[in-house]
């Protein structure tokens, strides 16, 4: 409490200084009652965890540029939790509690890009990556780019029950612009891209860097990818 007190009291030094006209020795109470956000970093009380998120409405630039998309009319399965008509408040409550986690990193570093993996198969990537894109994109405000990245065995457009191609490897081939292979369902702030024709040589595929130029092009419309 004594650096929190020395440091309001530092606050309103310098402030009378600038103004003139406010008494040095204001009531320290006061201050911090009307002024909370003043506070240095390292002086701070500890805040709330829960999630409180702040919605920032998409622009009419990206409203357009979205609506380039593909509209579909998805099928999903039962297993896309926040898509299904069967309710599983469990399940949607362990990825919403992940979403929260995740904010909390993103205010402490720049954090818009996430890669689901491991390292067998049929561990779960595409269950937690697909739900939880859904419980960023439940969000008002929050634009979500979901990108099936296996282009061996991509099965995200059988979950979310839409068409696997035109796709992410159709783009890395150059046939295709990135608008061209998204995809956008009844979930309005949802956009996917599937995994796209299949190819013999996926790995190279994915290291020939038009991966990172789609990147490039796609963040500025997304909150996540």
């Amino acid at each position: 409490m004594s650096r929190i007190h020395e440091a309001l009291k530092k606050i309103e030094r310098d402030r009378a200084l600038r103004k003139g006209n406010r008494d040095e020795t204001a009531d320290v109470a006061d201050l911090y009652t009307a002024q909370p956000a003043t506070l240095p970093a390292e002086s701070a009380p500890a805040q709330n965890t829960r999630e409180t998120p702040s919605f920032v409405a998409a622009s009419p630039a990206t409203t357009d540029t979205l609506a380039r998309c593909t509209q579909g009319n998805w099928k999903p399965q039962p297993t896309m939790l926040f898509l299904s008509e069967h309710e599983r408040i469990q399940g949607n409550e362990e990825f919403r509690t992940l979403r929260s986690r995740l904010h909390q990193l993103q205010e402490h570093r720049p954090l818009r890009k996430l890669l689901v993996t491991s390292p067998l198969p049929e561990e779960g990537k595409t269950f937690v990556a697909a739900n939880l894109a859904q419980a960023i994109a439940c969000q008002e405000g929050r634009q979500v780019l979901l990108i099936d990245g296996d282009l061996r065995a991509g099965c995200l457009h059988e979950c979310l029950g839409t068409f696997r191609t035109p796709g992410l490897s159709d783009y890395l081939l150059n046939e295709i612009d990135e608008f061209k292979v998204m995809q956008r369902g009844s979930m309005k702030n949802l956009v996917f891209i599937p995994a796209g024709s299949a190819v013999s040589n996926p790995t190279e595929l994915l290291g020939n860097g038009h991966i990172k130029t789609l990147l490039n092009r796609t963040e500025s419309l997304f909150d996540w990818i």
